[in-house]
């Protein structure tokens, strides 16, 4: 295997050297980036099986590359240090192997949950300047047997000073005892991504001068241009930036939609707006991102792009990334963004209803964004699956739709697996089966998913995969009611109307029916008109 030369050596001789202290930040946002890209090998199904600092590099950017995933079971490292030595039985290194994979009477391989305690082990080591992890009362390291005793028995490495409770808090819930306490890398990621936006650390920067056309130096033989439009770009012309980033002449495609969008072309800051949410040619930067999307939604009139950044911007409030996590002020944006020309709204995107296939130009654009940034971001790749899955801007594929949203559902997506209910309770793409349906809408719920809630509520009122029982029913419902969704607003609705599962009350009714209707709901209007309520 050849690989790319990382000049900067691993994080832990980076963060060893006394003579060129890492700040905390740094060292956070390094884990970030290692973190990041745990999430993406997991998402491909890859276990690591070796995670460490010295398994860890650093590209001239200071930027953290994983190695040696994929080797652990059939590669061993050096025995120089005897905590770093290399286990023969089950891969992993002795001090980051997980309990499991020590129990002598049913020792486990690596898995996805052994990695995550492998990560743990390796925040300390990196948070701790590279020290050893596992030492006695008196400060010396501990030998393997002693440490292996020590993680069986469920004791953890003392705590760092100067980190903050709440990453301790995540340190101790990855290196947990059992597996299935553990966390996964998506929620390690939103504990950490407000690190993301630490100074990088860089080397000296190079001598003053005319910048920018330095960073273009070249553009003019990596591809035939014209020589006026090579002047333009150097001087950093926005407008022959974008022309020349459509050709990607020599990889400085992001550096030239960047130049551009800098002079405020919103075309270059909507592409460049991907390029940063997906890390291509970039760091990776959710709120960049965000601040992109948002220029672009509130400032540009173009009716592809337009729409686009605004359908992005209300994912960004749902998920929280990039800013504050803000379920309802995403929704509302998702919903009110929907179009004759660009109609993936709620209801479509988040509820699941029906939709008939679009071929428009911002749909195909659409299309086309999410595909590009498939292998990157699980969030594409679910939206790959709605595209496919309703034909917005592709050919309507149900049963490829439906393969990606249970790839993502196992990943434990809580979106995607409310959708693999669907897929299941309608027999889209799958065979019918409420089985299925309710067991996905149930993991959707349990995450605290309001669609999910709602539908196992459906699940349990109309008797679908589980026993009817409204009582049930209309609990969930109001957990769904609770949080805002405005389908489970007029189910609870519903249930007070006509005392299924709860006594009936007129009064309770009509609040949940306007809570509904105040969301724009056109049953609970219905409703609301029917008991002469509505307005």
């Amino acid at each position: 295997m050849v690989s790319p030369f990382m000049p900067n050596g691993t994080l832990r001789d980076h963060v060893s050297d006394p003579d060129d202290p890492v700040s905390l930040d740094e060292k956070f946002r390094l884990l970030y980036q290692v973190a990041s890209g745990m999430a993406y090998l997991h998402s491909r199904r890859i276990i690591h099986g070796d995670l460490k600092a010295a398994n860890i590099l650093l590209d001239s950017g200071f930027n953290a590359v994983l190695s040696d995933f994929g080797l652990s079971r059939t590669k061993h490292t050096s025995a120089s240090l005897d905590r770093n030595r290399s286990s023969d039985l089950n891969g992993g290194t002795d001090g980051y192997m997980a309990p499991e994979m020590l129990d002598d009477d049913d020792p486990s391989g690596t898995t996805m949950k052994t990695d995550v305690y492998a990560f743990a082990i390796t925040m300390h080591e990196v948070l701790n300047d590279a020290k050893p992890v596992w030492v006695t009362n008196d400060g010396q390291p501990m030998r393997p047997i002693t440490i292996a005793l020590q993680t069986c028995s469920g004791k953890r490495p003392k705590r760092v000073s100067g980190v903050p409770t709440d990453i301790w808090a995540l340190i101790e819930r990855c290196w947990a005892h059992h597996p299935i306490d553990r966390l996964e890398f998506p929620e390690i990621l939103s504990t950490l991504r407000r690190f993301n936006h630490a100074s990088v650390h860089t080397e000296s920067p190079p001598p003053s001068g005319r910048t920018s056309e330095r960073m273009f130096d070249g553009i003019d033989s990596a591809i035939h241009l014209p020589g006026p439009l090579v002047s333009c770009v150097k001087q950093g012309n926005p407008e022959a930036c974008l022309e020349v980033a459509k050709f990607g002449a020599d990889g400085r495609s992001t550096q030239l939609h960047k130049a551009s969008s800098d002079h405020g072309n919103l075309e270059a800051s909507f592409q460049l707006a991907w390029f940063v949410f997906l890390g291509e040619g970039v760091p990776q930067n959710d709120h960049t991102a965000f601040l992109l999307w948002q220029e672009v939604s509130t400032k540009s009139d173009d009716r592809v792009l337009k729409p686009i950044a605004t359908h992005m911007l209300g994912w960004m409030h749902y998920l929280g990334r990039g800013t504050e996590r803000d379920e309802q002020k995403g929704i509302k944006i998702i919903r009110n963004n929907e179009s004759d020309e660009f109609k993936l709204g709620e209801s479509e995107c988040l509820a699941v209803w029906f939709m008939a296939p679009s071929n428009t130009s911002v749909s195909c654009k659409f299309f086309e964004q999410c595909q590009l940034g498939s292998e990157r971001d699980w969030l594409c790749k679910h939206l790959v699956a709605v595209c496919l899955h309703f034909g917005f801007g592709t050919t309507q594929d149900q049963q490829k739709a439906s393969a990606i949203f249970e790839q993502l559902a196992n990943e434990g997506h809580s979106d995607s697996q409310y959708w693999m209910g669907e897929c299941y309770r309608c027999g889209l793409g799958v065979s019918r089966d409420h089985s299925s349906a309710f067991q996905w809408f149930s993991k959707s719920a349990d995450q605290g998913n309001s669609y999910g809630q709602w539908w196992v509520g459906g699940c349990y009122h109309f008797g679908f995969g589980v026993a009817k029982n409204d009582t049930k029913a209309a609990e969930w419902f109001r957990k769904s009611g609770e949080q805002g969704n405005r389908y489970g607003e007029y189910s609870i609705g519903n249930c007070y109307h006509n005392g299924w599962g709860v006594a009936k009350n007129i009064d309770t009714a009509l609040f949940w029916y306007r809570q509904s209707a105040g969301h724009g709901h056109g049953g609970a209007i219905n409703s609301l008109l029917a008991l002469g309520s509505w307005p």
